[in-house]
Formats: C-alpha cells, structure tokens, sequence
C-alpha cells in the first residue's frame, strides 16, 4: 500500500465571531471538483462545489458552511485557495480607452494579492431593529444555505422576501418574542405585507450591509496613460 502524504493544516478566525476552525489545503481531488463546476457555468453548481470544498477542507467535526453568514463561508474559501494555488494570482487585460475614437488596445496584467482583501463591514449597522416603539425584528446575516437556496429564482422580490425569512432571528414586541423557526413562510408574508415602505425598507436595509471582502487595484495604461480602476468582491473573480 502506497504511503499517505500528510497536509499541512492551518487556522482561521472568523470574521463573524473570531471563532477558530483548523483547516487544510485542498487536494487534487478537490482542484477538480472546482474546474468542473466553473467548466459548467452554472452557479449553482459553483455554489455546491465551493460548499463542498470548504466542508472537505474544514477538519472541525460537526462543521458544515451552510451554516455561515456567507461572508464567512467566502472568506475560508479564499484562504483555502490561496493556501493550495498561492496568494497571487495575474489576470489579463485589454485598455479599453478610446482615444480619438479609436480603442487603446494595449494588453496588461493586474497581480491580485490575497493578502490585500479587506473586510467592508458598516459597523454602525446594528441587528436589532425597531419598526414601533414597541415592536422590533432580531436580525441576522444571511447564511450560506439561505444565499445557494435563492439561485432557483428569477424573481428579485421572491429572493428578497426569501432571504430576509431565513435572516430574521425572531419577532418581539411588550408581551412575547415569536421565534422565525417556529413561523410558516405564509405567516412571515402575512407580517411582511402589513409593513409601510419604510418598515420594509429597514429590513432590507440590513441584508443589503451584509459585509463582503474586496481587493481595489489600479492599473495606468503605459499606452494611453489612463487610469484603470478595479474592484474585485466577489471571492470567485479571484481566481
């Protein structure tokens, strides 16, 4: 029988908590399992081949990402990433300034630097919300079940009220706190449709500051000389 070859492991604080989890590099095996899902451009499968990277990568027993504000879940997949392919990687470019009506043209690299992400969190951003004097909503970030579950929908009020079901923690007023898990998704619209615009609008307030990492490059064309500003959020572009 052919010898096993150990993995280094490593640790990560989650951004959401400061929990630690011990992870590992992913495999060969898992390296295919994400060309597969980005071969298919499906994100769907993406979403699923991402979870199941992170699960296989996470060695703390019992852990499963679903259960993550997405933000978390992105963040142990970059590290993971950078630890298995390493934490620069190039993407090319064409300079598309226009100068005198015709297009520059001038190819370029930008260099990503994992090591540059940046956490964009509102920290005034609080999740308790009052819609009453005496009324108010528990709120939490969307999970990463919540986030692959809305993929089926076409309809951005149906992933709207979806997400904000799966990011309400419970419902309080004077007299009693109603628990979100114990609510049908029938009572939940119920209570959504009775709001003003305003009511609304702060819960999904909330779920629109949900933070999210980001790397700002620039890039000044040695050709035309403009200045080419790029923002990379979503933990996918980065590779």
């Amino acid at each position: 029988m052919l010898p096993k070859i150990s993995q280094p492991i490593f640790e990560l604080e989650l951004p959401s908590n400061s929990k630690k989890i011990s992870c590992r590099p992913y495999s060969v095996k898992e390296d295919k399992i994400l060309l597969m899902a980005a071969e298919s451009d499906d994100p769907k499968e993406m979403a699923a081949a991402t979870r199941q990277i992170i699960n296989n990568c996470v060695l703390d027993e019992g852990f499963d990402c679903l259960d993550l504000p997405i933000f978390d879940a992105d963040y142990i997949f970059m590290h993971i990433r950078a630890k298995s392919v390493g934490e620069k990687i190039k993407q090319n470019y064409t300079c598309n300034n226009k100068v005198n009506g015709v297009e520059c043209g001038s190819k370029f690299s930008i260099e990503i630097n994992l090591n540059e992400v940046q956490l964009v969190r509102d920290e005034s951003i609080k999740d308790q919300i009052y819609l009453t004097p005496e009324l108010g909503v528990k709120m939490k970030y969307p999970s990463y079940k919540i986030t692959s579950s809305i993929l089926d929908s076409d309809n951005d009020l149906d992933q709207t009220l979806k997400t904000l079901y799966g990011s309400i923690e419970y419902i309080f007023d004077k007299d009693q706190t109603y628990q979100m898990k114990e609510t049908s998704y029938d009572e939940f619209l119920t209570f959504i449709n009775d709001l003003t615009k305003d009511q609304f609008e702060k819960l999904t307030g909330f779920i629109e500051s949900t933070p999210y990492f980001e790397i700002k490059k620039e890039h000044k064309c040695e050709k035309c000389g403009f200045l080419h500003e790029f923002k990379f959020d979503d933990p996918l572009s980065f590779f």
